[in-house]
């Protein structure tokens, strides 16, 4: 036994686990009776006499839940940790049966603090479409604003159907320091959507995206890291709107319309793959305002800087898909390229660099056809040259 080990041992031996089965409340998983009032009422038992909070597990089963369940912050302090656990993303489902109007979350977590929560499935059922529906509101305690929660771990959480999956922070306060470990959304409007000044420290790590409007909507200042994952089949893959910070390594998207749009804010895009767009304007990778970084990816379509926003691509692959008539960077005031190979297939009458300057530094040029076709066009006289 190690010395850490010996540490904990008193610890462990003084723990009673606090575990509070749903089914020890009156819930049946079967998937046809209703299970809110149970699943609240095991919520509710966490926080009765001098307990701070606890587990509330749901095992193997489908649970309906017709209206909002709430994970309480009765004193709103950080004082409690309400966690929700399931057996695993296939095996414990929650199935919102409730309204499919107005804003209603089927998990209001208020204030909750060092929590581990996750291994479940969260879907929309109802059939009659979604409105404004949640799956999880992830928010503070709503007592003094600012941010009033956080530093808690959500893992293996599936939420489908839902016009926002998970929804982060509010107008009044916001929530910080979470990290999502093998967390999917799929199918709708938001897979997340965070908001609020002040949600802070948000981590993806394997992340799951896919047939959504946006599948990563951040609307924050704060900074966001996402490591490995991919994204199929989105308008949006990610969306980041508030001047925030980002970065994302080592992450895989094909046959979505648009891989990331900046609006505003920094960030760092490291090892990606991006291929295959939908979009008819096939833009990869768009720069409203703000300053980004591209290093070793392999992208395919352009990628599109407006106003001279500064754009520095380094030791990357830039192509066009194969599909004639298509430039690469566009426009190019603003961009540094170092290293990077830049292919144009047919690239008949476009340009694959569209600006008037010096050709890059260590950087190749390709094109299949050679015919009709140009690397440079002069923004003013739109002559086109080939180096």
């Amino acid at each position: 036994m190690t010395d850490y080990q010996l540490l904990a041992l008193p610890y462990q031996l003084n723990r009673t686990p606090e575990l509070f089965n749903v089914k020890d409340y009156g819930a049946v998983g079967d998937g046809v009776a209703d299970d809110t009032a149970a699943v609240q009422a095991a919520v509710t038992a966490t926080l009765a006499g001098p307990r701070q909070g606890g587990t509330v597990y749901a095992p193997l089963g489908t649970y309906n839940i017709s209206s909002t369940v709430t994970f309480p912050d009765p004193d709103g302090g950080f004082q409690d940790s309400i966690s929700l656990l399931g057996d695993g993303a296939l095996l414990t489902r929650f199935r919102w049966t409730g309204a499919t109007t107005g804003f209603v979350p089927m998990f209001d977590w208020l204030g909750q603090n060092g929590c581990y929560t996750g291994r479940f499935l969260m879907f929309n059922a109802t059939g009659a479409g979604r409105a404004e529906t949640v799956g999880m509101w992830l928010r503070g305690d709503g007592h003094t604003g600012g941010t009033t929660g956080g530093s808690t771990i959500f893992t293996q959480i599936l939420a489908q159907g839902f016009s926002r999956g998970i929804l982060v922070g509010d107008t009044l306060d916001a929530i910080s320091e979470l990290v999502f470990l093998q967390c999917a959304f799929d199918d709708a409007d938001y897979g997340m959507f965070l908001t609020n000044y002040n949600t802070l420290n948000v981590t993806f790590v394997l992340l799951g995206i896919s047939h959504s409007t946006y599948g990563i909507y951040a609307n924050t200042a704060g900074s966001i890291q996402t490591y490995g994952g991919g994204a199929a089949l989105n308008t949006t893959d990610f969306h980041f709107g508030s001047g925030g910070a980002f970065l994302m390594s080592g992450f895989r998207s094909e046959q979505s319309g648009r891989f990331l749009q900046l609006v505003t804010g920094a960030g760092t895009v490291e090892g990606c793959v991006i291929s295959a767009l939908t979009s008819v304007d096939k833009i990869a990778a768009q720069v409203e305002a703000g300053t980004r970084i591209i290093s070793g990816c392999t992208i395919e379509w352009k990628i599109s800087a407006r106003d001279g926003n500064a754009v520095s691509i380094t030791g990357s692959w830039i192509g066009n898909g194969g599909e004639a008539g298509t430039d690469l960077l566009w426009p190019m005031a603003g961009m540094d390229l170092e290293g990077t190979t830049l292919v144009a297939s047919g690239n008949r009458g476009v340009p694959g660099i569209n600006f008037d300057g010096m050709f890059p530094n260590r950087s190749s040029v390709f094109d299949s056809s050679n015919v009709e076709h140009g690397w440079f066009q002069h923004p003013t006289t739109g002559l086109i040259t080939f180096p």
